[in-house]
């Protein structure tokens, strides 16, 4: 039998992180009701991925199965892309009265033309990650290819997010409480935590199955990299967001 490494023992730490996650969010469920169940939604699924990811990890580690490396260094990519759909989705303001502004009403329909540019990103990211790992080396080619595609389309999603709270910052008076403090969590926490995340994507997508530095690998790099360009920004991604509606007032309902 196996024994964990330094990031097996980040792994420890993930499942120690998002477990009590989805609790949290069940609690926010009874607190505030289904209000932005759509964030809550995708936070769910990515504390599932990252579970599901750092119990693959620890398996191979234990036992010394390499079956699940593959399925393992993928869903560490995936789970980029529901942290940045959950900051989508109270980044685009439920005002209570419509916005008179033009440039505001483009941000809103900038903001939802957004998600579908984070689904191509995932697709290309998983076709490339599939084929970048795969034990045939003529897929690697490809692979690369396909990888890169998807973190540089994942930066211009980053953009059109970033771009997007700001402009919209002056409009936070019109939100509920609980939806203001969730745009404040976004804004402040949230998307500059997202920068530093991609950019950990897009080096394993320059750098895999190169003579380049591995530093950036996820399975076998370097573990400072890999704390605080991955673990730590997804965490402070989550948790600001979650903490953010447990501090708000309770939501009344009609």
């Amino acid at each position: 039998m196996g024994h964990l490494t330094s990031h097996g023992d980040v792994d420890a730490a993930i499942l120690a992180v998002y477990v009590p996650l989805i609790f949290l969010i069940l609690f926010i469920f009874l607190r505030h009701g289904f209000v932005e169940f759509t964030a809550w939604l995708y936070l769910i699924a990515f504390a599932a991925v990252r579970i599901a990811g750092a119990a693959m990890t620890i398996d191979i580690q234990l036992t010394g199965s390499t079956g699940l490396d593959t399925a393992a260094a993928i869903l560490t990519t995936v789970a980029l892309s529901p942290l940045l759909l959950a900051t989508l989705a109270v980044a685009g303001p439920k005002r209570r009265i419509p916005p008179s502004n033009v440039l505001v009403r483009n941000v809103d329909w900038a903001l939802q033309v957004d998600h579908m540019v984070v689904i191509i990103a995932l697709i290309l990211a998983i076709i490339g990650g599939i084929d970048s790992y795969s034990s045939n080396a003529s897929d690697h080619s490809k692979g690369q290819s396909l990888y890169r595609a998807g973190a540089a389309i994942f930066l211009v999603s980053w953009a059109i997010l970033a771009i997007s709270v700001v402009i919209n910052w002056r409009e936070r008076p019109n939100l509920t409480p609980l939806q203001r403090n969730l745009y404040t969590a976004a804004t402040i926490v949230a998307v500059p935590a997202l920068l530093v995340r991609i950019i950990d994507t897009i080096c394993v997508s320059a750098t895999i199955n190169t003579d380049r530095t591995q530093v950036f690998n996820s399975q076998s790099g370097s573990i400072v990299a890999y704390v605080l360009m991955s673990f730590l920004p997804e965490v402070c991604v989550a948790y600001s967001l979650v903490i953010a509606a447990i501090i708000s007032p309770k939501q009344k309902f009609a």
